[in-house]
């Protein structure tokens, strides 16, 4: 399957960013209620390891919290590289709204 990757950068320290970065799934099947099934994750340390399936797409990965850095790691299947932009760019805009 295809890697993406997108990071934010942010002034917060590790561990506020970590507490505010707690809810991100939350936020997800919020914002895509209807759309995203099966949605796990587990937080170890400093990095959240995650999956779920959107519109019957596996989609799995990491997001690692480190200092001055969120960064979002995600395997997805050759059907949803057509959307690689849109879902990068979503992905970044929901990190830099928890982080602001």
């Amino acid at each position: 399957m295809p890697a993406l990757t997108t990071e934010v950068r942010h002034l917060l320290g590790q561990e506020q960013a970590l507490e505010k970065l707690k809810v991100f799934l939350d936020g997800v099947q919020q914002r895509y209620q209807g759309q995203v099934d099966n949605l796990r994750g587990e937080w170890i340390e400093n990095c959240l390891h995650y999956s779920f399936a959107v519109l019957g797409l596996q989609v799995q990965g990491k997001l690692i919290v480190l200092q001055e850095l969120a960064r979002i790691e995600a395997q997805i299947p050759f059907a949803a590289m057509v959307f690689r932009g849109r879902i990068e760019q979503e992905m970044r805009a929901e990190l830099a709204r928890i982080l602001s």
